[in-house]
């Protein structure tokens, strides 16, 4: 074997325990993990918002509806889809309005808030029943000011539309990385294989 066969060449052990060290290594990363995503789930079980003594994935969040907004004679938004548990705010945002319920689930006991207040008043309720909630604003009923409400449990965490976008969590982000890193590392192998060769 020439002088430059030998320079041109890694040798097989070398290889093997670059290997060796990349599999121990995105192990590590799935091991890791896997144990943050357990850790996640236990901290959003035991940390349920709101007072709540229910550890339920559903309910805890809040939506708000803007009553009255710039003068106008609507709830906005005048629908809501919000799982059980979850608390609606109503903000008032003009001048002369209710919040009188018409229909309710059976086993309800929302009565609304039926004094007329003005703006920057708010009122807050946390619905636990299931089925549909219609209400009105009293004052203005006959110009078509309305709202509705359906409690599912079906629906998402903190309800319809309003709530916050969901972010990637970080778990995902740490599995983008591992897979990341494994492929470079397999990449730079198979560049070292086919530049150098093994002997």
């Amino acid at each position: 074997m020439g002088s430059n066969e030998s320079r041109n060449t890694i040798p097989r052990r070398d290889v093997l325990a670059t290997i060796a060290g990349a599999t121990i290594l995105t192990g590590a990363s799935k091991t890791g993990l896997a144990q943050d995503n357990n850790e996640s789930s236990a901290e959003n079980e035991s940390s349920d918002g709101g007072g709540n003594e229910t550890t339920s994935d559903v309910g805890g969040g809040a939506e708000e509806v803007i009553t009255g907004p710039d003068g106008d004679l609507v709830f906005e938004p005048d629908s809501l889809e919000i799982a059980p548990g979850t608390t609606v705010r109503w903000v008032w945002d003009s001048d002369n309005h209710n919040v009188a319920p018409t229909e309710q689930p059976e086993g309800s006991e929302w009565e609304g808030y039926t004094d007329i207040e003005n703006t920057g008043f708010e009122y807050e309720y946390t619905f636990e029943v299931e089925g549909d909630y219609h209400y009105v604003c009293e004052p203005h009923v006959s110009a078509g000011m309305e709202g509705d409400i359906t409690v599912d449990p079906s629906a998402a965490q903190g309800g319809g539309g309003g709530g916050p976008a969901q972010t990637v969590p970080d778990a995902a982000w740490t599995l983008i990385i591992a897979t990341v890193s494994g492929m470079i590392a397999v990449l730079s192998l198979t560049y070292a294989f086919v530049r150098y060769g093994v002997r």
